[in-house]
């Protein structure tokens, strides 16, 4: 028991810690950048400039071979490439779309599309700058004048908890507390005690209360040494991490009593558990699958533990906003719980029961056979 308790303990902080440190540059900046330059003009020089002092890209090289780009994405050496023309001062002077092409590393993750929706972003920004000098410069327009001309309307995003589109503050957590309920399930593959109720539950108890504070220091931890945003509730998030200790410790003794193969019977039905965090929607949003997750989703233990959760870390939310997903975490516990029960005490006398029939049937049948054979004879 003392084994188990301890890799409950250490093994989420521990991954915990390396993926805080994976993540601790964010949002993300100094994407190595390549820049191949066919316009030799003070025009492209300037945009060259501009690009190399922003701080989302790190100029690694120049050249004037558009080859370069592929070759230094493909080989891990840049994440993103621009390729100015030779006719992109000239564009801008006659009145022309000027263009410029931007190639990003499709072989990234899912934390590249953040590197490459900045790229975007940053662009666009020095595109509008670099225009109303443009502006100024060409067309001797006052900077307000020129502002409007360039950008004639403006537009604010605010993203409420999150105003850096942090990936690791909507993602590590979370991560981090499946990996948790894993282990509260896990645990109880290694109680062998199957004969009495009280002492399983004690024992079950005691699983519950470790992983309970294993999963806080982990939310402590991510809070305190990575600045993980945690807004809301602390009472609120207590509760949902103790319920949820509870819920799948319950259900993995459940697991283990009914096993016929011992550990490994437990081990094969933890992965469950990992995949509930898909289906609830905290790696890929519902809206976007078909509707039929949209109900599914309630069901999923991960919808009332993980995502309220995070309402509560980045949204700053309390009890009262999360109170359905309370009520929902508690029938849980208690479903768990009669399910425990039902495999320790119900389900041996059924299955007594149903050995006793098929053994009485048998032998019926036998008797039967041996009546048969004697009438025969």
């Amino acid at each position: 028991m003392i084994i188990p308790m301890l890799i409950v303990l250490i093994l989420p902080n521990l991954v915990g810690i390396l993926i805080g440190y994976e993540y601790s540059n964010y949002p993300f900046k100094n994407a190595d950048t390549i820049i191949v330059n066919h316009d030799e003009s003070a025009t492209a020089v300037a945009l060259v400039k501009m690009i190399k002092e922003n701080e989302t890209f790190n100029v690694i090289k120049e050249s004037t071979e558009n080859s370069d780009v592929e070759k230094y994405i493909k080989e891990g050496k840049a994440a993103a490439g621009i390729i100015i023309p030779e006719d992109f001062s000239y564009n801008i002077t006659h009145g022309k779309e000027a263009k410029i092409m931007v190639f990003n590393d499709g072989a990234l993750s899912s934390s590249g599309s953040t590197v490459r929706s900045k790229i975007s972003e940053t662009l666009g920004t020095i595109k509008a700058g670099y225009m109303i000098k443009i502006a100024e410069g060409t067309f001797n327009m006052a900077p307000q004048t020129a502002k409007y001309v360039v950008s004639p309307f403006g537009y604010k995003t605010r993203i409420l908890g999150n105003p850096t589109s942090n990936i690791a503050n909507m993602m590590v957590e979370g991560v981090l507390l499946t990996m948790c309920q894993m282990l509260f399930m896990g645990q109880t593959a290694f109680i062998r005690e199957k004969k009495r109720f009280k002492n399983i539950l004690a024992k079950v108890l005691v699983c519950a209360f470790w992983g309970f504070i294993s999963a806080c220091i982990t939310v402590v931890v991510q809070t305190r040494m990575f600045n993980t945003p945690y807004n809301g509730s602390v009472l609120a998030g207590v509760l949902l991490i103790a319920l949820a200790s509870l819920g799948f410790s319950f259900l993995g003794m459940a697991i283990r009593i009914g096993a016929k193969h011992g550990v490994d019977d437990v081990v094969s039905k933890v992965s469950l558990v990992s995949f509930t965090m898909l289906l609830s929607g905290y790696t890929f949003p519902v809206f976007a699958m078909p509707k039929f997750f949209s109900y599914l989703e309630y069901w999923m233990p991960n919808r009332h533990i993980i995502i309220p959760l995070r309402s509560i870390g980045l949204l700053g939310c309390n009890l009262n906003d999360i109170k359905g997903d309370i009520i929902w975490l508690i029938a849980f516990v208690c479903l768990m719980f009669l399910f425990m029960c039902y495999k320790f005490y119900l389900k041996p006398v059924l299955e007594q029961k149903k050995k006793a029939k098929k053994a009485k049937k048998a032998l019926k049948s036998k008797a039967e056979t041996s009546i048969e054979m004697a009438g025969e004879q």
